[in-house]
Formats: C-alpha cells, structure tokens, sequence
C-alpha cells in the first residue's frame, strides 16, 4: 500500500489536483474538503470513523502540497479534527503522537505502530483489545469487521477506503488535497 507522508522523502505521485465530489455505484464517496472549514453533513452518513492526521513536523509540507489557502496553525487543525469527532459521536480510531494524548483526551488509548513508527491510537465510542493491534492496518481491518461504512476525513491516498472497499463496506474519504482525492477515484472506486 502506499501512503502520503510529509516525512519521508517519498516522491509525490504526479496527478492532477482535482476539486469535486465523486459517488460510485456502491455509495462510496470521495470529495475534496478542508475540515478547517468545519463539520460537513455528509460526515454523518458514518457508523465509524479512522484518520491518520498530519503529525506536527509534516503539517506545513502538507499544506504545501495542496491548493489549500488556510493560514491555520497545527493546533487549530487539532482542535477541529477534535470538534468533528466530538460532534458525531461515533466509534472513532486516531493515530496520534504521544504528545497530542493530553490535548485529544480519548477514551482509551493503545500502543500500536504506523509504518514501523511507534505511535498511540486514541479511541473514542469503542475499544480494542490492547495487544492485538501492533499496526495501523490492523486496526482499520478490524474496523471494517466491525462497521458498514467508515468515515476518513484525512484520507491521503486512501488505505482506509481500500480496507473497507475489499471487504465490501464503504467509505466516505476527503481530504484538503486534491491529488488524493483523484487517486482513490481513480485507484479505488475506478472512475
């Protein structure tokens, strides 16, 4: 799987940056949409939801790579991802840095990894077994056990959606850059 890091010196994959919201035939929705912009209606169609947030030293080269005009710092871009997640109130999985668990206060939280790189799952509306998720994938093919239709609001190129699309669930993705966007409706849902 690949994946859009800000961190490693990962070559961006060249595609157009595309605006717009796309449905394919099963439900599965892909739009582009800034979440600094607020909470979009179309969030609630969820029964979970699984983001991997930019970390604090990828924030700014994300922004960067997208078309996106906010001046917004990393705590504000926290502070309304927490907003959203407190708004839906649903199952809800967040990889994090050990360092943002005091901002988030989840429910529970786990040890786990992200592309071999420790890290902290923050947890809200459910919990997991603590030793049995040693990886972000792992999670996210627990939780399309779990759940029909999956919310990842800061998709990148679309891990989440393409756990949940193989199993036959959906997926509701947008993210604030369009490259992204275009991938996983072209990768994924074959539009």
């Amino acid at each position: 799987m690949i994946y859009h890091s800000a961190l490693k010196n990962i070559k961006e994959i060249e595609l157009e940056d595309i605006d717009g919201f796309y449905k394919d035939k099963y439900g599965n929705i892909v739009f582009k949409y800034d979440i600094n912009n607020g909470f979009s209606k179309i969030f609630q169609d969820c029964d979970c939801v699984y983001i991997e947030p930019a970390w604090k030293h990828g924030f700014v080269e994300f922004n960067k790579r997208s078309s996106t005009k906010n001046n917004i710092t990393f705590e504000q871009y926290n502070k309304n991802i927490l907003s959203i997640i407190k708004k839906l109130k649903k199952p809800t999985a967040v990889i994090i840095s050990k360092t943002l668990i005091n901002f988030f206060n989840p429910d529970y939280i786990i040890d786990t990894k992200i592309h071999n790189y420790d890290c902290k799952c923050a947890l809200w509306n459910f919990n997991l077994d603590f030793d049995k998720y040693k990886n972000n994938f792992l999670i996210i093919e627990e939780m399309s056990s779990k759940f029909n239709t999956v919310l990842d609001f800061c998709c990148g190129y679309g891990n989440t959606a393409s756990i949940f699309y193989k199993k036959n669930k959906k997926f509701i993705c947008s993210d604030y850059n369009g490259k992204c966007i275009n991938y996983i409706k072209t990768n994924i849902m074959g539009i």
